[in-house]
């Protein structure tokens, strides 16, 4: 019989009296198979490894599990039809219940509607009130126990339901349950564990379905565990009876949770019942009336380049002018770079599809037209290092590594075509001139000693081929702005013009003490940013530079002495962000057109930040989206009057925003899934398809992780280990 255990069984083995079709999963503890009986009838068979099965502990556990199953009859559970609970071979059949786990369906499609879950709750509560009839806890409730068929879901997986008062036939400190999803007594207290626990795994589950993520999270179990227990789960997506009763189940107090009887009365009382057709309010789309999360100068190289370039301009990369979370006021080796790195790089361009017109009402939220289905990567290809910012021209690419300066990725394909490695240990993509076709880089060494400024370069790769074109000895810079045949680089001592096809320096331009200078394409022309300094100048100041020469045409004091240039899809206008001085704020935003006119002026109103993360905002032409890390949403309001206009839930572990040129703003949840809503009104435009299995995730996004093309082609990190590529719904370019 050694063959015959759950580790080894597959198509075409026996299992008492029914034959194997295929393997449905394999987890910790064993197989589950689809079989079918004699007469036909298909079944779903869990079994059990063998070492699991020797243990007469674990036998008695099983046996249980079997007996709990059986007692529980109802139409959202699975029905027990046979099993074994003695002899080497442990095995228990249940009807087959023909759908995909939940988890796997968020996975697959995205969170659920707000209407999809009103029913989900009804009928998962149905099913906790008939476990709980017969006196069991399931203690284990989940996404993944959670099937979903098309007569609603199925609740499964008894293994470590317990009787109330019984006796543990776990450890004494064993941990039982799946911490994402377990109730505070039962890390604190595990054998007072009562009904009150499904009750609040159940609000988990719905937080899951809402937001595509659970309500705690922690880069370990302990690290949950202490969350679940002492923190304050994130925000569900909208507001409303059903959100109210999620709050309510998750209660720390298991008596302030409702019991299920309780849930499905007020389900009754405020009208959403399963049975009823959605109405016209409750077909839209929960993330319209939602709330996600910004970050404040906490951009990084990418952050720092704001919207892309418009047509005829060249692609801008990020440089370090936008909102770096730290600034470090010593030489070269801190700069701005090193604040830069730890934002990311991004360029926006403008999106041509479609005549611009779209519905929604805004606050708080609706639209009155469904999102269309999430959209599936174009490509995906392996990366090596997912911790790279990136930017795109038409053809290729461009993004960071650990390990080389840049890798070039074909647009269409995602084939990787060539890489630069690092001359020294830090480096960063200043510019792309596709005129030219070039990319110019900076480098230089974490640690630098008097007499070595020499071992820094600026250098310039083949945007073809990544072949080296020049290299030059430069201090390390930060940002730069390409104008033709021009170069301005600028960093932490000042600004230098150069050559753009030879590197050759044409003008310098350095100031005493912290002569920060962060060059940048705005309204079409270049203009320059000079914060306040240590000394001297106590005010930002802003110019505009001939590249040529680095004469200044004019120049204008700004109301502060932390300035950076904000994320606007205004293409005609260069936006300023006036920050407080210990950088946790944004005070002001202005808007310049190009002839040095300030055309628009609004305080910015924002509470205090939450952990000392500042929160970010991007800007449209009459409106603002600002991420509240203390709410855990992406808030929208009008520029004049601070009018609410929507929310939209955003857990802490998502990106940051981003906006094009369009007013598209863009978010890369935790998932991998890449979020697009219309920056007015909040309505969801698209989404993609969350990440598969496979490949490092990440515990929280830094930065925004994503670019997006004149075409409205978005290339974003899906995880660690990949790039992809997403094509917008109805788009007609030929570029992908």
């Amino acid at each position: 019989m050694a063959d015959a255990y759950g580790d080894r069984l597959g198509p075409g083995a026996v299992i008492g009296p029914y034959v194997v079709e295929s393997v449905l999963g394999t987890g910790g503890m064993g197989r589950v198979l689809s079989a079918v009986s004699p007469t036909g009838r298909r079944v779903a068979v869990k079994v059990i490894r063998e070492e699991y099965a020797a243990d007469p502990r674990f036998q008695a556990r099983f046996a249980r599990e079997v007996e709990a199953a059986r007692r529980v009859s109802g139409a959202y559970t699975a029905s027990v039809i046979d099993a074994a609970t003695e002899g080497p071979l442990l095995w228990m059949a249940t009807l087959f219940v023909p759908g995909p786990s939940l988890a796997d369906r968020v996975l697959d499609g995205g969170p659920l509607s707000e209407p999809e879950v009103r029913v989900l709750a009804y009928e998962l509560a149905e099913a906790l009130r008939d476990i709980h009839r017969v006196g069991l806890v399931h203690r284990d409730l989940k996404p993944g126990n959670i099937l979903l068929s098309d007569d609603g879901p199925r609740v499964i997986d008894f293994g470590i339901a317990r009787a109330e008062g019984a006796d543990r036939l776990t450890h004494t400190d064993a941990l039982v349950g799946t911490p994402a999803f377990m109730a505070p007594e039962q890390f604190l207290a595990q054998s007072e564990t009562g009904p009150a626990a499904d009750v609040f795994a159940l609000g988990g589950v719905l937080t899951y379905a809402l937001n595509g993520l659970g309500p705690f999270g922690g880069d370990s179990p302990y690290a949950i565990a202490w969350n679940v227990v002492h923190e304050d789960p994130a925000p569900v997506l909208g507001e409303g009876p059903l959100h109210e009763l999620i709050g309510r189940c998750l209660s720390k107090d298991p008596a302030a949770r409702p019991t299920p009887t309780q849930i499905l009365d007020l389900l009754r009382e405020t009208a959403i019942q399963p049975g009823d057709p959605p109405s016209q309010q409750e077909t839209v789309d929960s993330s319209l009336t939602p709330t996600p999360t910004p970050t404040g100068p906490g951009h990084t190289v990418g952050d720092a380049a704001g919207p892309g370039p418009v047509e005829g301009e060249e692609p801008r990369v990020a440089g370090g002018g936008r909102r770096t979370r730290t600034r470090a006021r010593t030489a070269v080796i801190a700069g701005t770079l090193a604040a830069s790195l730890a934002l990311g790089l991004i360029i926006w361009q403008p999106w041509r599809t479609g005549d611009g017109k779209e519905s929604g009402k805004g606050f708080p939220g609706a639209a009155s037209t469904t999102p269309p289905a999430p959209v599936a990567a174009a490509w995906k290809t392996k990366v090596s290092s997912g911790n790279g910012y990136c930017t795109s021209t038409e053809k290729v690419v461009l993004c960071d590594s650990k390990k080389e300066a840049v890798v070039a990725y074909d647009a269409r394909t995602g084939k990787r075509l060539w890489g630069s490695k690092r001359t020294r240990d830090r480096s960063a993509m200043l510019a792309v001139s596709i005129a030219r076709s070039l990319v110019v880089l900076s480098e230089g060494n974490n640690y630098v000693g008097p007499g070595e400024w020499n071992r820094q370069v600026l250098r310039a790769v083949d945007l073809t081929t990544g072949k080296e074109r020049w290299n030059t000895k430069a201090i390390m810079g930060d940002s730069a702005a390409v104008s033709g045949t021009d170069l301005v680089v600028g960093g932490s001592s000042g600004l230098t013009g150069r050559d753009l096809g030879t590197g050759a320096e044409k003008w310098g331009r350095t100031e005493p003490g912290d002569g920060r200078s962060i060059p940048a394409i705005e309204a079409g022309v270049v203009m320059n940013l000079r914060p306040g300094g240590l000394t001297g100048r106590t005010q930002g100041v802003l110019e505009r530079l001939d590249p040529a020469t680095g004469a200044v045409r004019w120049s204008r004091d700004l109301p502060g002495r932390e300035v950076y240039w904000a994320w606007q899809s205004e293409k005609n206008s260069a936006g300023v962000e006036i920050w407080s001085d210990n950088l946790l704020k944004i005070k002001e935003f202005l808007r310049f057109d190009a002839s040095g006119t300030q055309t628009a002026r609004h305080k910015i109103d924002t509470g205090a930040s939450a952990a000392g993360t500042p929160d970010l905002a991007v800007f449209g032409p009459t409106w603002k989206v600002m991420r509240d890390r203390t709410k855990g949403r992406l808030i929208a309001t009008a520029l004049t009057g601070g009018k609410p206009k929507w929310e939209l839930a955003m857990p802490a572990a998502d990106g940051d925003p981003f906006v094009d040129r369009k007013g598209r703003v863009y978010v890369r949840r935790a998932a991998g899934q890449v979020l697009c809503l219309d920056g007015a009104s909040g309505r969801e435009l698209w989404r993609s398809v969350p990440a598969q299995a496979g490949g490092s995730k990440e515990a929280t996004v830094m930065g925004t992780k994503l670019t997006v093309r004149a075409d409205g082609v978005v290339f974003a990190y899906t995880g660690l280990d990949f790039l992809a590529a997403f094509k917008p719904p109805g788009y007609k370019g030929t570029a992908l």
